[in-house]
């Protein structure tokens, strides 16, 4: 059976074989293209060899449903790769839309209030990640899009599992 990738989130720049998201790039780069919710997958179960998610497990509406559905999603031995931006990003995004866009900034500001994004730390990350049902193998901090090692902390990058159960896979 061929590896099948999905890349939920991928818009512009997808990394998979499949890309779901809540709407169609508007430059055409990719074929096979699903329109849908990340909490509320339309694939069958035990679909995917990997699943990657970069930038976008911020603006999901419950991260936890999100890692529930990778879980079902996943074959086994599967693999999820996702990166969420830090607090820090959050700051330096606050000062750059700040200087370039007053409104705009005060946008970001009542959508973080209201809990529309989420920032996450290296343990907030890895708790989701177990309330989902993932076991993370490892958490790379300060990692930047193109998978380079940075020295400001903006993203953080998870590489989790279903976890084993006697030597199987649940």
């Amino acid at each position: 059976m061929a590896c099948c990738v999905l890349d939920v989130g991928g818009w512009i720049f997808p990394r998979g074989n499949l890309v779901l998201d809540i709407r169609t790039p508007n430059n055409g780069t990719v074929e096979h293209y699903v329109i849908g919710d990340a909490c509320h997958m339309p694939f069958r179960e035990k679909c995917f060899s990997r699943i990657e998610s970069h930038g976008s497990l911020n603006y999901f509406s419950s991260d936890i449903s999100f890692f529930h559905e990778v879980r079902r999603t996943l074959r086994e031995n599967g693999i999820l790769m996702i990166s969420a931006n830090t607090y820090y990003s959050l700051t330096i995004n606050l000062i750059k839309v700040l200087l370039n866009n007053p409104k705009g900034s005060l946008r970001l500001i009542l959508n973080t209030i209201r809990r529309r994004y989420r920032w996450y730390s290296p343990r907030t990350l890895q708790r989701a990640l177990e309330k989902g049902g993932l076991t993370t193998f490892r958490i790379y901090p300060n990692v930047s899009l193109y998978w380079r090692p940075t020295r400001t902390p903006h993203n953080l990058l998870a590489i989790a599992n279903k976890p084993y159960k006697s030597g199987r896979l649940l």
